[in-house]
């Protein structure tokens, strides 16, 4: 049995990556808010609906953002959820 590789990501390092040119309130798949708890945290330590152990960002769906929104926005809990879950997830 094969294990999907998953992408440790650290998402205040995300914001501190953001040039401004993307908002990093909105998931870069569907561009609802994404309500990241890191966005406007001091401290990566504090929680947020990612750090959820049963949700996981494989590759396969990080690769589905645009090479200039990657790191630089969270994907939202209903894309990474669908994903998980074979559901589509929404993109542009």
């Amino acid at each position: 049995m094969s294990k999907t590789a998953v992408v440790v990501f650290d998402p205040l390092q995300a914001v501190k990556n953001n040039d401004s040119k993307i908002d990093p309130a909105r998931c870069p798949l569907c561009h609802r808010l994404n309500n990241c708890a890191h966005h406007n945290a001091q401290d990566s330590r504090q929680g947020c609906w990612c750090y959820d152990p049963g949700i996981s960002f494989p590759e396969s769906l990080l690769t589905r953002i645009s090479p200039e929104q990657r790191s630089k926005a969270c994907v939202c809990r209903d894309c990474a959820v669908g994903y998980l879950e074979k559901k589509v997830v929404l993109e542009p």
